[in-house]
């Protein structure tokens, strides 16, 4: 489990980076036709992986990375979330604030789950297993990235929008809720 969900956030961190990169190096009308192209691509190919079959390279990737319940409902659900949740991001609030949000969740989230799966000890009560040590990681990796391009108390205000959207996504996938979350928060107070 734990080295399945090291390579879970390794793909994450490069995809999310991937993401980041088009976001602000293409205009924003090619953005979103490519994210638009990506997830439609994406849809199709979790269809077929879905009915059973084997796509070269592909389907062992994907088998090798993707979480055990995932790879039965909707093979490669995670990146097909995570390129939504930018599209929406991006449409809605543009380039800069889209660049961030999708930063934030990329670092936050991934180093969330990984302190969380290996060194979290203290369960948040509002979760069930998510813990206080994987939140704390998700503030700093979020803080961090905020750091960069933003003002002091808007970075802060954004790693701790990031660590408590995060925190409650078991209901509601991180990757559609930070991007928007912290979109939010950026259209608002920057």
């Amino acid at each position: 489990m734990k080295k399945r969900e090291l390579k879970r956030q390794a793909v994450h961190i490069l995809y999310g980076l991937f993401i980041a990169g088009m976001i602000i190096s293409m205009s924003r009308l090619s953005c979103l036709v490519s994210l638009s192209f990506l997830f439609l691509a994406g849809f199709f190919l979790s269809n077929v992986l879905r009915s059973g079959r084997t796509v070269f390279l592909i389907s062992s990737f994907i088998s090798a990375c993707e979480r055990e319940y995932h790879l039965l409902v909707r093979p490669g659900l995670g990146p097909l979330q995570f390129t939504l949740g930018s599209f929406v991001c991006l449409l809605l609030f543009g380039r800069d604030i889209a660049f961030i949000s999708v930063l934030a969740l990329t670092f936050g989230d991934s180093f969330s789950t990984l302190i969380g799966v290996y060194f979290g000890r203290h369960v948040l009560p509002w979760s069930g297993k998510k813990t206080f040590e994987g939140m704390f990681a998700c503030f700093f990796a979020s803080f961090f990235v905020g750091f960069f391009f933003l003002p002091f108390p808007l970075a802060l205000f954004v790693a701790f929008m990031t660590s408590l959207l995060e925190s409650f996504s078991t209901r509601f996938d991180d990757n559609i809720i930070i991007p928007f979350g912290v979109g939010v928060v950026l259209w608002l107070f920057w």
